[in-house]
């Protein structure tokens, strides 16, 4: 994912060099084994048990998208099958995306699932700093139509130093404040979007985040997989190209897919509802607008309320008595880690 920033543009030549190293560091990457090192048996498993699946397909976009103050239709983005959308909010702690919060409400009305992605400047500030301004300036909002925060973090596009400067040790360091913060605020552990080779360099080869949602960068062409930077045995997100063409963006965009073994949820948030009121909630997430086959069950629903078990939708009337419950829905699919979403409902006279 490029910056899209508005601050000192990259020199031509200078930035023909980073694409160089880049390219080059790739290429040694593709000519061995990197790709054969992310297919262990659990990995092949997963795939095979969603092999019949339509991956949903994203686009992620920025200012960048926007030439000349140029608006992006969301609705022909959604009737073109794009089923989610990663939108920059911020970057360090100067800067908020000014298209954002219109994007990410008009991308919702559309029918798409939206994250915000924060662009890591590790030289600017600290990771928890980071974090909340992220978080400040609209970075996640439980509404049964957002994913969690994205940090993105990858070469300095302002080409100071490849690694911003910073150690391995002081960059794991510095992730750790960022997606700890961000865990402690939301509730989610951020989606990690890099580069293998800007990761492996930069924190050292290290494996501290596997467990971690990884949206990874990989745009060569006729590639089956992605190469995973160290620590992770399967992506959740594939960026897989940076020129694509979406009916309703003016100029390129970047696209991606979701991994069917990854589900992709959006917590409704939570609730405050009176007494007597009727209900229909559709618990949302990106792989059911694929027709991937989702199963749901529902703990600590408030009386008078059910789940559906294969479309996630609740219904009911809320009968009382006034109370808060903690509700609980899990959703799983074959060959899919479960997921589950906790939120609150306070139902009033």
């Amino acid at each position: 994912m490029r910056s899209r920033r508005v601050r000192t543009p990259i020199p031509v030549a200078a930035g023909g060099v980073m694409l160089g190293m880049v390219a080059a560091l790739l290429g040694a990457l593709a000519s061995g084994p990197a790709l054969g090192a992310a297919d262990d048996g659990a990995a092949q498993a997963a795939r095979g048990s969603v092999a019949s699946v339509v991956p949903a397909r994203g686009i992620d976009e920025s200012s960048f998208q926007h030439p000349a103050g140029a608006k992006i239709s969301w609705r022909s983005v959604a009737r073109a099958g794009y089923r989610f959308a990663f939108i920059k909010a911020t970057e360090g702690t100067y800067y908020v995306n000014p298209y954002f919060k219109a994007d990410a409400a008009a991308a919702k009305a559309a029918g798409l699932l939206v994250a915000a992605y924060h662009f890591a400047n590790p030289t600017n500030s600290g990771g928890t700093a980071q974090a909340d301004y992220a978080l400040n300036h609209g970075g996640y909002h439980a509404d049964g139509r957002t994913l969690r925060l994205i940090l993105d973090i990858e070469p300095d596009p302002y080409l100071k130093k490849f690694c911003y400067g910073l150690s391995p040790a002081r960059m794991i360091s510095w992730i750790t404040a960022f997606t700890g913060e961000a865990h402690r605020r939301t509730g989610l552990w951020p989606v990690i979007n890099t580069q293998p080779i800007w990761w492996d360099k930069c924190t050292g080869k290290t494996r501290a985040f596997g467990a971690d949602q990884l949206w990874v960068q990989d745009h060569r062409p006729a590639i089956r997989r992605p190469v995973l930077p160290s620590g992770w045995t399967s992506w959740a997100y594939w960026q897989y190209s940076i020129t694509g063409r979406v009916p309703g963006v003016t100029g390129n965009t970047d696209l991606s897919t979701l991994s069917p073994a990854l589900l992709a949820v959006a917590s409704p948030g939570d609730l405050n509802s009176p007494a007597g009121r009727k209900v229909r909630l559709q618990v949302r997430s990106v792989n059911m607008t694929t027709g991937q086959a989702l199963r749901y069950t529902a703990t600590g629903l408030p009386a008078g309320l059910s789940i559906n078990a294969t479309t996630g939708v609740i219904t009911g009337t809320l009968t009382g008595p006034s109370g808060t419950s903690q509700v609980t829905v899990t959703v799983s699919a074959a060959g899919a880690a479960t997921v589950t979403v906790t939120f609150t409902w306070h139902v009033h006279s």
